[in-house]
């Protein structure tokens, strides 16, 4: 039976009116600094402390824990407002509110909790992600960062890699091993490390367009308190599990937005330029736009707790990942002879790149999705 369309519930209505009259007012002046340098930490805690003042900034956490509970409609508006207004993404603090902040709420202590929440959602707290390492990147059950449980602290030794935001960060989502005898996926544990705790080193590493987000990190004989242990010592599997669930479903609602937005204005570019005359271009623009309104529709199923599945987070990563490449390398084909030219589309190309190995690469994606949602053998 076809669905019959409903206009929007009056709540919603109201919702996206407040926030677009709340944006008018309230989007900063200056863009963003393009690359990862406290300047940029300082830029975007400021726009995340206002966002927070103005009743945005915790859209979907829970009222106890400060936020605002909001449908998951609200939210899609909420994405939807900032994008339409070209306001600034969460930035350096991407992983703050988007990985540990939710994984802290939902597995952590209350004393963890009590600690680490407020700051996160005031923009007070960044936070990096220490789980890839040099030969265990995809595969997580293999990681070598060990810990060694002495009384009422872990000794860490070990390295880890493709550390996003480290050299900024005050603490680390940190994935090690603490029981070496036990099999794949046990014996691992999620731990809250302070960055500044002695023993840490930060080499920040250079990318394609030169900007500084990732860095190597090492740990020699760091003393991380049991107390910062999240989700209990040898579970750090079931905890990561729920870390890459939030990464790859709710964190998906504004890059999904921001996304079909690049596609309008890849039109608008390629009208301008005569590029839409080749009927090629049209058909792609048009299938690209298709396609962006399927992973719109896949990141409200992804967030419905009945739909819940194993494997389907990696569906919409998939899936989002190959047209966010089929995006760039149009827009490469349609900038002629300005592709020379190191613009904005140049930088999201080469960028692109790095987005098919992060939070596991698409192959190791394709596997869970033939292992978990169609019951395929290994």
């Amino acid at each position: 039976m076809t669905k019959v369309w409903s206009p929007p519930a009056p709540e919603d209505v109201d919702f996206r009116a407040e926030i677009r009259a709340w944006l008018r007012e309230n989007i900063p002046q200056k863009p963003a600094p393009a690359f990862y340098t406290p300047d940029r930490r300082a830029y975007d805690a400021a726009w995340q402390r206002s966002l927070l003042e103005g009743g945005f900034g915790a859209l979907g956490w829970p009222t106890e824990l400060g936020g605002r509970e909001v449908t998951v409609s609200q939210q899609m508006i909420f994405h939807e407002e900032l994008a339409n207004a070209g306001a600034p993404d969460v930035g350096c603090l991407f992983i703050a509110l988007n990985h540990a902040g939710p994984t802290v709420a939902t597995r952590g202590t209350q004393a963890q909790r009590e600690r680490h929440i407020p700051r996160i959602l005031r923009g007070e707290e960044l936070w990096c992600q220490g789980f890839s390492e040099p030969e265990a990147g995809s595969d997580l059950a293999s990681i070598r960062t060990r810990g060694d449980v002495h009384g009422d602290v872990v000794v860490v030794n070990g390295s880890k890699i493709w550390t996003s935001y480290a050299h900024l960060a005050d603490f680390c989502e940190l994935l090690i091993n603490t029981d070496r005898s036990a099999g794949r996926h046990k014996g691992l544990t999620w731990m809250i490390l302070d960055m500044r705790t002695p023993g840490v080193t930060v080499r920040p590493i250079k990318t394609l367009t030169g900007n500084p987000r990732f860095s190597e990190v090492t740990f020699d004989d760091v003393e991380v308190p049991l107390d910062n242990v999240v989700g209990g010592l040898n579970n750090g599997w079931s905890v990561a599990m729920s870390t890459l669930g939030f990464e790859r479903g709710s964190a998906m609602m504004g890059r999904q937005v921001r996304t079909l937005r690049r596609i309008e204005e890849l039109r608008d570019y390629a009208e301008k330029n005569g590029a839409l005359a080749d009927p090629l271009v049209r058909a792609e623009l048009d299938a690209l736009r298709r396609d962006a309104f399927a992973v719109r529709a896949l990141v409200h199923r992804s967030l419905k707790p009945h739909t819940h599945a194993q494997g389907a987070s990696s569906v919409l990563r998939v899936f989002h990942s190959e047209l966010v490449g089929r995006l760039t390398r149009l827009a490469m084909r349609i900038q002629g002879e300005e592709v020379v030219t190191l613009g904005s589309w140049n930088l999201e190309y080469l960028n692109e790149l790095r987005s098919k190995v992060t939070a596991g690469t698409l192959d190791i994606h394709r596997d869970i999705i033939g292992n978990r949602l169609l019951g395929l053998p290994r």
